[in-house]
């Protein structure tokens, strides 16, 4: 991982993401898969990993990004020669992840929002409901 995949993905990513995605590699892969070869894996070892850390109460986005980056690991292993095939095509994120409790507005609250807006701001805001504000 950190002879080939991070030099590769890091010229990519920017600053914060690449201290994020290092951390998180470090933190969950390095430490329990440490010693162990590319060739070794199997899916079944990979899928057992991402339903601990589902089971072990990490949020879906941690979860299912370790699904991503796994991925991503075995996918440049592929392009590079190192495997035939990848362990990782089929895993998913196991559905005892936390998933966080969003709030949606109700179509009375958004009615009351836009009411209490001039113009402009209306404008704003409308664009941003129709198209998912993001917190």
């Amino acid at each position: 991982m950190d002879q080939v995949y991070l030099p590769f993905y890091r010229r990519k990513w920017k600053n914060s993401t690449a201290a994020c995605n290092m951390d998180r590699l470090r933190h969950h892969l390095t430490c329990e898969f440490g010693g162990r070869t590319l060739g070794s894996f199997t899916r079944s070892d990979l899928q057992d990993l991402l339903d601990r850390k589902a089971a072990s109460g990490f949020s879906f986005s941690t979860v299912d990004h370790l699904r991503w980056d796994l991925k991503q690991i075995f996918a440049l292993a592929v392009a590079e020669d190192y495997l035939q095939k990848s362990p990782a095509v089929l895993l998913f994120t196991a559905n005892q992840a936390k998933h966080p409790a969003g709030r949606v507005m109700a179509w009375e609250e958004v009615g009351s929002l836009f009411a209490a807006l001039e113009v402009r701001e209306l404008a704003i805001c409308m664009l941003a409901t129709v198209a998912g504000m993001r917190p």
